[in-house]
């Protein structure tokens, strides 16, 4: 009995250390499983990853150059309209210059045309006066001409009569004007 003590505790431990040695080499054996299909699926999740990271890459750099190119197209468009917009602006200033330039023209014509219509009227009335001037001096010359012959008649008719008293008389009444 005393050895039953002794042997069935050790068979017992070795009976347990191998359940335990055995259990723990398939723990192992799971474990190293586990790690290696854990393993296997990262590097299988890492290439997906890495795989899709290239693709969004790829797309990101290929949205990037779409953007670029609409930036640049954008950008020459805006130009393009800021240009015309620019040309126009000028081209309307250069005809708001041009409209200023020909409405002082016009004023300065009109105001020219007023002084000289106030001229030609001033013109007209002169004419007009030199013409009644003319008319009346006209009128005048022949009331003169028509006294200066009847008093030539009347010197002709004194002239015979005063012969006789002045010879001197005579020469001066002779001259004409």
């Amino acid at each position: 009995m005393k050895k039953s003590y002794l042997i069935i505790p050790l068979l017992a431990m070795l009976v347990l250390g191998g359940l335990n040695y055995n259990h723990q080499l398939e723990a192992k054996q799971l474990t190293q499983a586990k790690e290696l299909r854990i393993k296997q699926e990262k590097e299988v999740r890492l290439k997906t990853e890495g795989e899709a990271r290239e693709k969004a890459t790829a797309a990101a750099l290929l949205e990037q150059e779409r953007r670029k190119q609409a930036r640049a197209q954008t950008e020459q468009r805006e130009s393009a309209r800021k240009e015309s917009r620019l040309a126009l602006t000028q081209a309307r200033d250069r005809a708001q210059l041009e409209l200023e330039k020909r409405t002082r023209l016009i004023e300065l014509l009109q105001k020219e045309i007023a002084a000289e219509e106030g001229a030609e009227k001033k013109a007209q009335a002169r004419l007009k006066t030199y013409k009644a001037q003319q008319q009346f001096l006209e009128t005048h010359l022949a009331l003169s001409r028509s006294n200066l012959r009847r008093l030539e008649g009347v010197l002709g008719k004194i002239m015979p009569l005063d012969n006789t008293t002045t010879g001197t008389t005579t020469a001066t009444y002779n001259q004409k004007p």
